[in-house]
């Protein structure tokens, strides 16, 4: 188990892989089928939010405040209560030391000639905290704030606004991806300490581990890299094999890296950092201890 010094000194790296590779939604709220695809003043029976600290009103679609028609039916963050809601997402499972991307539609309230807030937390504004101050007259517009997990399983999205004039902020389209999966990784697998003779022309084995929500068979190894060093190519092909290295019942993935292009330069905290990407587009990044020893 790594520990949270650890953690918190190897996060930021994964934020250098970002937008390179596809991502994964984990969780997505457009709010059109609510209320069965009708509007509803104060509503607070969502399937994916709860509704404190005052009330919101589902509109758009079908009502009188239908100023953008594509975007289905969205919430107007002050109620018909004269006191802005607080829209709070049921927990969403987050894989740890991950990086996820967080984005939403805000638009301006349409009505009065006044500039509205809302409030965006993740967990309470430990992992992502953003308020919003827009122009009445402005349409939707997207905005997204990318994070690192951390050592949190779960997120918990809200949205609060502000005022209690029955007309606030407009949102829709919430959306969390996760971008960069954190894996599991053993170099060397069955060694320790990892001792790495940086002179030797041969190949380190690095298992890269499956769990129940992540695949290792399904990245490519031709994408893998450790400590900038590529996976070894014999016979015009990767050395690589699929083998349940930790005896769990899912195959792992295990790929054998060239020893003498490893950079000890890229090296934090005594690891060593893989990074890869899936078949289907999305990075992965995983750490292990690592020990140069003389040549």
């Amino acid at each position: 188990m790594k520990s949270f010094l650890m953690i918190l000194c190897l996060a930021i790296l994964t934020f250098a892989m970002i937008g390179v590779a596809n991502s994964i939604v984990v969780f997505e709220d457009n709010f059109d089928a609510e209320n069965g695809g009708s509007y509803l003043l104060n509503y607070d029976t969502f399937a994916n939010w709860s509704v404190s600290d005052g009330s919101v009103d589902l509109i758009g679609l079908g009502s009188p405040w239908d100023w953008f028609p594509s975007y289905g039916l969205f919430i107007d963050m002050d109620g018909s209560t004269s006191d802005a809601g607080k829209m709070t997402s049921k927990p969403i499972a987050l894989v740890p030391n991950s990086t996820y991307t967080l984005t939403y539609d805000l638009a301006g309230n349409q009505r009065m000639d006044q500039d509205d807030s809302v409030i965006v937390l993740v967990n309470g504004g430990s992992l992502v905290n953003n308020v919003h101050s827009i122009y009445w007259e402005k349409p939707f517009a997207t905005f997204s704030v990318t994070f690192n997990s951390g050592t949190a399983t779960n997120a918990i999205i809200s949205f609060e606004g502000t005022g209690n004039d029955n007309i606030g902020m407009l949102l829709d389209n919430v959306k969390l991806e996760i971008v960069i999966l954190a894996v599991e990784i053993d170099i060397k697998p069955g060694s320790y300490p990892n001792s790495i003779n940086l002179g030797s022309k041969g190949v380190i084995p690095v298992a890269i581990f499956s769990s129940q929500d992540f695949d290792a068979t399904t990245v490519d190894p031709g994408t893998v890299q450790l400590a900038g060093s590529g996976v070894a190519v014999r016979g015009n092909k990767f050395m690589s094999h699929e083998e349940d290295v930790n005896g769990d019942g899912l195959m792992d993935l295990v790929v054998q890296v060239e020893t003498e292009n490893l950079n000890p330069n890229t090296f934090q905290c005594g690891y060593a950092e893989l990074t890869g990407t899936t078949y289907e587009g999305l990075s992965i990044v995983g750490w292990d201890e690592i020990r140069i020893v003389p040549k």
